[in-house]
């Protein structure tokens, strides 16, 4: 394992605590995309949706995580991200219910905020890790 590189289970581990992050603030972006269409969404009720969206590119990810090619990788990242752009555009009509045109609306801008919160988090998860990597190596 070359410098940088997380073995297949701490990836796997990263993702899970990931995942306890960002399944309940996926779940308040749902929650506010609908406020702003003037759409009741419950927060447990957007709970759903975001634990789908979750585990489905969870379950993708694995699978770039456990092969060694750059190529696979690449390929299985891009595959994610189709994946998540549907889900976060149709989970609103199929799980609550939605019209359409307001399932791809609130779909739209729950995707948008939850870029810029992934962003966010990537970005603390990443100073967090340099921090305990510095640590370990006594720096």
């Amino acid at each position: 394992m070359g410098i940088g590189e997380m073995s297949a289970g701490m990836s796997i581990m990263f993702s899970l605590i990931t995942g306890i992050i960002m399944i309940p603030l996926s779940a308040l972006a749902l929650f506010l995309s609908g406020k702003i269409f003037k759409k009741d969404i419950k927060f447990r009720k957007a709970l759903i949706p975001a634990i789908v969206i979750f585990v489905v590119s969870f379950a993708i990810n694995i699978l770039g995580t456990l092969s060694g090619s750059l190529v696979i990788i690449a390929a299985i990242g891009v595959l994610s991200f189709l994946v998540g752009v549907t889900l976060y555009l149709t989970l609103p009509k199929f799980l609550l219910g939605l019209e359409w045109k307001d399932s791809l609306l609130i779909g739209l801008i729950w995707f948008g905020i939850m870029l810029v919160v992934g962003l966010i988090v990537g970005i603390i998860s990443a100073i967090v890790g340099v921090i305990i990597g510095l640590k370990a190596a006594g720096i």
